[in-house]
């Protein structure tokens, strides 16, 4: 097995990398997004007590501050399991969602001029320099920080010396936020109600408000390939201020699918009827027109449909053309794999939608819901399943009605191979059967 998907295996290093790069990218873009549309506002009311202006300047305590980010790719290194990690993620990035809601609707600014540094600590507050009087309530370094030491406390709780350690650096950390004269009091309270809402949602213990789908490191991978998407339209966005309302729309459409892939969302297009709600095209136009496109130029590249076996096809999702050569076929059902893009069969076709994110690993027991409905629809007559290209997800589908059948993972591909040569050959095809392997294997 290349890969134990169980919720209590330890995460791959890649993993911990992933999710690292993941979360990171989004807080770097949400922050510097919320603190550049604060400057364009500006100026923004501040919020502090009197005896707040007697709180000392101490600029050693930079060090702490700015150790925050170390603190932060540190729990996610010493996350014991996958459930710990991706809980972890989760709470990370629902704390930053959090707090740039704040951020935009009550922006708040620091009132204290920060006295001239001088000395070894000028260039680390050089850098903190970047960073504008914005973003103060509720404080992330609070809130963020707070999660990172939970984290670390639960693997060192064992070790006195090294519980000790972390707890007194969390503590440098949350005082270095007044220190140098980065936040108000209010904020660091602020902070810590953001946590007391993502435990809420996220507990350590009991049934999740929040459900935790199944995540693996390809769906962080393709995240994080939109999220850099997203990340570039928002530069633009700020860069031509002209059609700004126009790149931010990308932005939101792309970073809205990159968190539909790190929290495994597999319907999030909700397509119903054979087509996706207003709703989703109002927020999703920019991927759902990019996939069509894709589609559109490999669909005149490739075959329609192959037989794998007697009576059950896979291919490419059927155009307006299409549908006369399927019905040829005496195709009664049809096994629709693809969210993104909209299918209308015939009213006298069966039409069964089962969403899978593209080139993810499916969960083993989705997939064996959908080997069972193809069995189920090819005792009826012959039965087509497709995703956008007939390449992937099909593939994967069919190959899992094979295992169920008795065959091996390599001998399924290899059916499916000789009658599709345009299959994808890549890992993650592999591993998702080698795990629906062992699933079947389990529930024997």
């Amino acid at each position: 097995m290349t890969f134990d998907a169980d919720t209590n295996a330890r995460p791959l290093f890649k993993e911990r990398v992933l999710w690292t790069l993941v979360i990171g990218l989004f807080f770097f873009l949400i922050y510097g997004s919320t603190n550049q549309l604060s400057a364009l506002t500006a100026p923004h009311p501040s919020f502090f007590w009197q005896w707040e202006r007697d709180v000392p300047f101490i600029p050693e305590f930079i060090v702490p501050y700015m150790s925050s980010d170390i603190v932060f790719i540190i729990a996610f290194l010493v996350a014991p399991t996958r459930a710990s990690i991706q809980k972890l993620g989760i709470r990370y990035g629902l704390a930053i969602t959090i707090s740039a809601l704040f951020f935009i609707t009550f922006p708040l600014q620091f009132n204290f001029e920060r006295p001239e540094v001088i000395g070894w600590t000028k260039f680390l507050f050089d850098g903190l320099s970047l960073d504008q009087p914005y973003n103060q309530f509720p404080s992330l370094h609070i809130s963020l920080g707070f999660l990172a030491w939970h984290q670390i406390f639960k693997r060192l709780f064992k070790f006195g010396f090294g519980f000790v350690s972390t707890t007194i650096w969390f503590l440098l950390i949350a005082a270095s936020t007044i220190l140098v004269y980065q936040h108000h009091f209010i904020d660091l309270i602020g902070g810590a109600m953001v946590v007391i809402g993502v435990y809420w949602l996220i507990p350590d213990k009991g049934p999740s408000r929040m459900r935790l789908l199944f995540v693996t490191p390809r769906h962080l991978h393709m995240g994080f390939r939109y999220l850099i998407v997203a990340t570039l339209f928002t530069v633009i966005a700020f860069k031509f201020k002209e059609a700004a309302i126009i790149f931010a729309w990308l932005a939101v459409s792309f970073l809205s699918v990159s968190a539909s892939y790190v929290l495994g969302l597999n319907g999030f297009l909700r397509k119903k009827r054979n087509r996706h709600p207003f709703l989703s095209w109002i927020i999703f136009w920019p991927y759902l027109l990019g996939c069509w496109v894709n589609w559109l130029f490999w669909r005149a590249r490739i075959s329609l449909m192959a037989e794998i076996k007697p009576g059950i096809w896979i291919g490419a999702r059927p155009g307006k053309n299409d549908w006369d050569q399927i019905k040829a076929m005496g195709i009664c059902s049809i096994i629709d794999l693809v969210p993104e893009l909209s299918t209308k069969p015939p009213t006298t076709i069966d039409h069964n939608h089962f969403p899978l994110l593209d080139i993810a690993i499916p969960y083993p027991g989705t997939l064996h819901q959908i080997a069972q409905k193809i069995d189920t629809c090819s005792k009826q007559g012959p039965v087509y399943i497709h995703c956008a290209l007939g390449m992937s997800r099909s593939v994967l589908a069919v190959s899992a009605l094979l295992i169920s059948q008795g065959a091996t993972t390599a001998e399924a591909l290899d059916i499916v191979g000789r009658a599709r040569p345009e299959k994808i050959n890549r890992p993650y095809i592999s591993i998702a059967l080698e795990l629906y392997e062992n699933y079947l294997g389990k529930r024997s």
